[in-house]
């Protein structure tokens, strides 16, 4: 009877210290994460997919992108829509 009740016992307390353990894992690459970011709104527009919006303290505006500029393509990849400049952001990294 006594081992019966230890059992789910030690088990439950095993299997807090993991998930514990891996919340604070967690943690820790969520600090250090950090998410890639142009500094650019693109809007799709007749034209093409335009600079909406450039931060002007952003990657995009040091690297000389301004409002309405027409992109094309990110390393080498065809830009169709704004969600294509996006995708290529995440895709290449920080």
């Amino acid at each position: 009877m006594r081992l019966a009740l230890r059992f789910p016992t030690l088990f439950a307390g095993f299997l807090t210290a993991v998930l514990l353990s891996l919340g604070i894992l967690n943690l820790q690459q969520q600090s250090s994460y950090q998410i890639p970011e142009d500094g650019v709104s693109w809007a799709d527009s007749a034209d093409g997919v335009k600079a909406w919006i450039v931060s002007a303290d952003g990657p995009g505006y040091r690297a000389g992108i301004r409002e309405g500029d027409l992109l094309s393509a990110v390393n080498g990849v065809a830009i169709r829509r704004g969600s294509d400049a996006t995708r290529e952001v995440f895709r290449n990294g920080v």
